[in-house]
C-alpha cells in the first residue's frame, strides 16, 4: 500500500501540473453547457430533462479525461522510460496503472460533479438523486473507457497522434450518438465502439432500473462485458519500455 500511496502522490502532482487539460475537460464543457441553456427557449428543467442534457456531457468529460489523463500519462511516462524505471522500483506495472487510474478517476468525478452542481444551481434545479446517478455513471464509464483505451496503449502509436485520434473519436462519437435503433445486435455493436451512446444508455438504465426492459439491459451489459474482457487481457500486454526507441 505504501508503494501505491507514493505513486498516487506522484500522479496527483503530474495531474496538477497539466493545467491545460482542465480547459478541455472542465471549462469548455461547462461553458458550452451554460451557453446552450441560456440560448434555449425552454427553461423548465425536470429530472428527465437534466439527464438528457447532462449525460452527453458526462460522456464527453469521461472520454477526454481518460485520454488526456490515463492514456497520455501512461504513454508519456513509457516513452520517457519512466514507466520502466518505476516498474523496476515497485516491482509491478499494475501498481503504477492503479495509481494513475485512481487519480484520473477522482479528477474526472470531481470535475463532473462540479459541472453538474453549477448547472443545477444556476438553473435552480438542484437534485441530489440526479447528481448521484451521474456520479455513479461517471465512475462506471471511467472504468470502461480506461479499459477500452488499452487498445491505444498496446499499439505503436506516437504521442503526437493522440490529439488527432481524440478529436476524430469525439466527432464520430457525436455523430453516432444521434443514431436510434430497436435492433439489439446493432445497439450492442454501437455501444461497443461508441462510449457516448454507452454513457447515455447506462445512465438511462440506472434511472429506469426498476422497470428496465431486457433490450436496455442487454444493450448495456453485453458491450460492458466485452470491454472488460478485452481491456483486462490487453492490460497485461501493455509494454513498460518505449516502443519507439527500443530502450
Amino acid at each position: 500500500m505504501k508503494k501505491i500511496r507514493a505513486l498516487i502522490a506522484f500522479q496527483i502532482k503530474v495531474a496538477l501540473d497539466n493545467k491545460i487539460d482542465f480547459l478541455y475537460t472542465f471549462i469548455m464543457p461547462l461553458a458550452y453547457l451554460l451557453v446552450n441553456f441560456f440560448s434555449s427557449t425552454s427553461k423548465h428543467i425536470h429530472t428527465a430533462n437534466q439527464l438528457s442534457i447532462l449525460l452527453p456531457f458526462v460522456g464527453y468529460m469521461v472520454i477526454t479525461g481518460v485520454i488526456n489523463g490515463w492514456v497520455m500519462n501512461t504513454l508519456m511516462s513509457r516513452e520517457k522510460n519512466f514507466l520502466k524505471t518505476f516498474t523496476s522500483i515497485v516491482g509491478n506495472k499494475f501498481y503504477i496503472f492503479t495509481a494513475n487510474f485512481f487519480v484520473n478517476l477522482v479528477s474526472n468525478v470531481v470535475q463532473i460533479s462540479l459541472v453538474v452542481v453549477i448547472f443545477q444551481m444556476i438553473t435552480n434545479s438542484f437534485n441530489f438523486s440526479v447528481l448521484l446517478l451521474l456520479i455513479i455513471t461517471a465512475i462506471l464509464m471511467d472504468i470502461l473507457v480506461s479499459l477500452a483505451s488499452t487498445i491505444i496503449l498496446v499499439s505503436r502509436m506516437k504521442l503526437s497522434s493522440i490529439p488527432m485520434i481524440l478529436t476524430t473519436y469525439i466527432i464520430v462519437g457525436l455523430v453516432l450518438s444521434g443514431i436510434q435503433t430497436n435492433n439489439l445486435l446493432f445497439r450492442v455493436l454501437l455501444n461497443s465502439v461508441s462510449m457516448y451512446t454507452l454513457t447515455s444508455d447506462l445512465g438511462g438504465l440506472l434511472y429506469h432500473i426498476s422497470d428496465a426492459s431486457l433490450f436496455n439491459i442487454t444493450s448495456v451489459l453485453l458491450p460492458s462485458i466485452l470491454i472488460v474482457l478485452v481491456g483486462t487481457t490487453l492490460m497485461k500486454k501493455v509494454p513498460v519500455s518505449s516502443i519507439h526507441t527500443g530502450a
